[in-house]
């Protein structure tokens, strides 16, 4: 996910800056249970000691987009270290073996049976006017334009395999914070390590912004030490 830029200029301390960046934005790439905990973060009294010792915009944006993160863990959140490295070098000989038999079937230099289709819906979506397809001959005709002018970047299918392989290795490439990725609490714990490791705060403040935030009120100091004293467990 990519962050949003924080406020430019001058940043005022505490609360005023994060509403500043709340002002800038901030927020709107965030889902709905994210800026409600960000709410809660910014109202709610038992935050109140992390404002006054020097939480600010910067170390508000870092829980926020800690939060996102966690509360949506998906499927390559829940590997291990060794399931993650396993994972990768299957990657590599599947990606290997599908692009051998690539180089001999059709459509080798393109191969993008439904990039038309979806390069029309793309335009659609980005308010560029298109044929109704109804209009057989002019959307047809329209798609052909599209698909000429994407051909025309040299761009294939196999570059997009192997494109995604590098990004999976650069996205993947955190080393898994939690020895149980899988256990009920997580969640929780991934925040906890991942929100102190980012931002450098104290785990007290750790522990009032992570009750907070997941209003949990059995966080505490000594949870976030032991979480954050290696590689945490939930």
């Amino acid at each position: 996910m990519k962050r949003p830029s924080l406020i430019q200029g001058d940043v005022a301390p505490g609360k005023a800056g994060a509403r500043q960046w709340l002002a800038a934005g901030g927020l709107d790439i965030y889902s709905t249970s994210t800026n409600e905990a960000a709410q809660r973060l910014l109202n709610d009294e038992r935050a109140a000691h992390c404002w006054r010792q020097g939480f600010g915009a910067y170390e508000f944006e870092h829980a926020v987009h800690c939060y996102e993160l966690a509360a949506n863990r998906d499927v390559w959140d829940c590997k291990t270290d060794r399931e993650r490295e396993a994972w990768l070098r299957d990657l590599d000989r599947t990606a290997a073996r599908l692009l051998a038999l690539m180089s001999e079937g059709p459509l080798q230099r393109t191969g993008f049976p439904v990039r038309a289709f979806a390069l029309m819906e793309v335009f659609s979506r980005a308010g560029h006017p298109l044929p109704d397809i109804s209009e057989s001959a002019a959307y047809y005709g329209r798609m052909c334009e599209i698909e000429e002018a994407a051909d025309a970047t040299g761009w294939t299918l196999v570059h997009s395999i192997r494109q995604y392989q590098h990004h999976v290795k650069l996205v993947g490439g955190r080393e898994q914070l939690l020895k149980k990725p899988r256990d009920p609490l997580a969640r929780r714990a991934d925040f906890i390590a991942s929100f102190r490791l980012v931002s450098g705060c104290g785990a007290s403040v750790v522990a009032a912004v992570a009750a907070v935030m997941f209003d949990d009120e059995t966080i505490d100091d000594r949870l976030v030490r032991r979480l954050t004293a290696g590689r945490a467990d939930s």
